[in-house]
């Protein structure tokens, strides 16, 4: 056990999870205390994190407001987390990364307290796709099906455009004035309207 909690404190890597659990024996010995899914992506910061998933591909950029989002952010510093936070403090004292183990040691409350944190915001976190606010990463693209129209026929368009949460809402407009009776058959957008005189 003494050689594993020397390689814990000397590796470099999964630092977030030497912070919070700094005595690997005490951890091991603990007695109750179940690590599912939720809080396994708490410890190692893989999961529903804007820069995990950038990291792996999934996302354009991995900040929150500015600031770099990872467990770290999200559980103890993201304000958007700010009343579930408070919330855990008053059951559990003050929630910081250097208290997670001691914590969760303290017994089944504790633990309980912290397991329901932490499973509350990523559930809520894969519920919403992760939020929505990732842009549009390219201009749409509009094309028509001939290049000119008179007034009264049936107006062929095809517009595409790169993914984007939420999907966007199109307004069409002719001679500056919202175009009636669309039909949008699909979000890969091709529309039929009628031009309005």
């Amino acid at each position: 056990m003494a050689a594993w909690q020397a390689a814990w404190m000397e590796e470099t890597r999964g630092r977030l999870t030497a912070a919070l659990l700094p005595d690997v024996k005490s951890w091991v010995g603990r007695g109750f205390g179940e690590v599912d899914y939720y809080l396994t992506q708490l410890l190692s910061g893989h999961g529903y994190f804007r820069e995990f998933l950038r990291k792996m591909g999934k996302r354009s950029e991995g900040n929150c407001v500015g600031m770099r989002d990872d467990a770290h952010h999200t559980f103890f510093v993201c304000e958007r987390w700010g009343r579930a936070r408070r919330d855990l403090e008053r059951r559990v004292g003050e929630w910081v990364p250097e208290r997670f183990q001691s914590i969760t040691l303290s017994g089944r409350a504790q633990w309980n307290a912290v397991w329901a944190n932490s499973n509350e915001k990523q559930v809520t976190l894969k519920d919403l796709d992760f939020d929505a606010s990732e842009g549009q990463l390219e201009d749409p693209h509009i094309s028509f099906g001939k290049p000119t129209y008179m007034v009264g026929e049936w107006l062929q368009v095809n517009c595409t455009s790169g993914p984007a949460r939420p999907t966007p809402d199109v307004t069409w407009l002719i001679n500056g004035r919202q175009a009636q009776n669309i039909n949008n058959a699909s979000h890969s957008a091709r529309l039929s309207m009628h031009m309005i005189a």
